[in-house]
């Protein structure tokens, strides 16, 4: 059973313009395995690592849907301590 701890809406962004997004939690050692996983290719189309500094997350999207999904290691209170849990 999936219980989900926190909810948030993010504001809305021109470089990035779409509909949904959503975020997966892995533990530390699976997310290192499937982020090394996305570097050595196992994943053809829409599996993205982002370089950004202020986080470590990878991309998963398809250009015919207008959602996104992020997978990262990060407690999401963490990354936006102005979140509060539900």
């Amino acid at each position: 059973m999936t219980t989900y701890t926190y909810l948030y809406i993010r504001k809305p962004d021109q470089e990035l313009p779409i509909v949904g997004d959503v975020d997966f939690y892995l533990k530390p050692s699976a997310y290192r395995t499937f982020k090394q996983s996305v570097h050595n290719g196992a994943f053809l189309h829409g599996v993205t690592v982002l370089a950004r500094t202020d986080i470590d997350f990878v991309k998963l999207s398809d250009p015919a849907i207008d959602v996104t999904a992020f997978v990262g290691s990060y407690n999401l209170k963490e990354v936006s301590p102005t979140m509060h849990s539900s």
